[in-house]
């Protein structure tokens, strides 16, 4: 598995050229972790603010999301590339070919929350991530509260269609009762339930 570790002076201007500006220093920040997870926010010896990746520690614009993680996912790394476990091709427990998608791990990770009444927090345990990239998948990166957030909106509004559709071409009466459910999780706030029965 690669070893994401280096040296805080590592750089590779220009793809491994010693030429141009020197690396200064980390600096701390509170970007998308979702992206930055795999990237350092660095000050130059020129004074320009880089990306620096941390597995082969060449610079990019710090501007562009899109970039940097397309660095990582495709993988565009030259040291990703070298490491057999980060292909995106993998075998699956039965023998088959296993594809990593980032959109089904959202979508499962959403499902699971939705379904266990988790807070949209849940995977947001840095350890968790340490984690699932050392023994589960080395390319794997943070899905925080906000993606699981819109990942689960997405699936509550296709269900209200999905029924709303559905009851537009019922043909018989519908009943409603409800009843008031105390909220999981020990908290104090209660919810209404509607149940259908036709």
């Amino acid at each position: 598995m690669l070893n994401r570790s280096r040296d805080a002076s590592y750089s590779s201007v220009g793809q491994g050229s010693n030429t141009g500006p020197s690396f200064v220093r980390v600096i701390e920040h509170n970007r998308n972790p979702e992206i930055w997870c795999n990237w350092d926010l660095v000050e130059l010896s020129d004074g320009s603010i880089k990306a620096r990746c941390k597995f082969c520690g060449i610079y990019f614009g710090k501007e562009s999301n899109s970039n940097l993680k397309k660095h990582i996912t495709k993988p565009f790394c030259k040291e990703l590339k070298k490491d057999p476990e980060s292909q995106q091709t993998q075998m699956d427990v039965e023998g088959g070919i296993f594809n990593y998608d980032l959109d089904r791990v959202r979508d499962r990770m959403a499902k699971f929350v939705i379904q266990e009444a988790l807070p949209f927090s849940h995977f947001d345990n840095p350890r968790l991530t340490n984690m699932i990239r050392e023994t589960l998948q080395p390319r794997y990166t943070h899905v925080s509260r906000q993606t699981l957030r819109r990942y689960c909106l997405k699936m509550w509004k296709h269900a209200k269609q999905e029924l709303v559709a559905y009851f537009e071409n019922l043909k018989t009466g519908v009943n409603l009762t409800s009843d008031v459910w105390s909220a999981p999780h020990n908290l104090p706030e209660s919810y209404l339930c509607v149940t259908a029965h036709w």
